[in-house]
């Protein structure tokens, strides 16, 4: 199979750069980053595409009728990638507690604490207000 020159650009940087292979499929994964090409199809209209990568889960084709809203959906897709792995990422900070019970019959709460703290005055709590009258709510 004869070599073609592709236009690959970098969805981390920005940058475009030429790039000589058999098929579209090798010029992308012989990049170092994330890169998507387009190409006009038989039809007509451009596809943008992208090979998975570590930081994009999945092979990709986006098709429109201009190269620039093809390319457009393979940002926007990187982006949404992005940001649902940040999304699900572990919490920055430790879980904080507070004791929740109840006063009178309405509902009351306590400062944000440590666990340990927090089940230490659940403890009190229950001593004074009953034993299923008083929870510890953890955020």
């Amino acid at each position: 199979m004869e070599n073609q020159l592709f236009t690959v650009e970098s969805l981390k940087t920005g940058e475009r750069r030429t790039v000589t292979a058999p098929d579209w499929m090798q010029a992308l994964k012989d990049q170092p980053d994330t890169c998507f090409l387009l190409t006009l199809r038989h039809d007509g209209r451009y596809a943008a595409m992208t090979v998975e990568k570590d930081d994009f889960p999945m092979t990709a084709e986006y098709i429109a009728a201009t190269p620039e809203a093809a390319a457009d959906k393979v940002r926007q897709m990187h982006r949404d990638v992005k940001r649902a792995r940040h999304r699900n990422q572990t919490p920055i900070h430790a879980p904080q507690y507070c004791v929740m019970y109840l006063k009178d019959g309405k509902e009351k709460r306590g400062a944000w604490m440590n666990r340990e703290r927090a089940h230490q005055a659940a403890a009190m709590m229950r001593a004074k207000y009953g034993e299923r009258n008083v929870t510890v709510y953890m955020d």
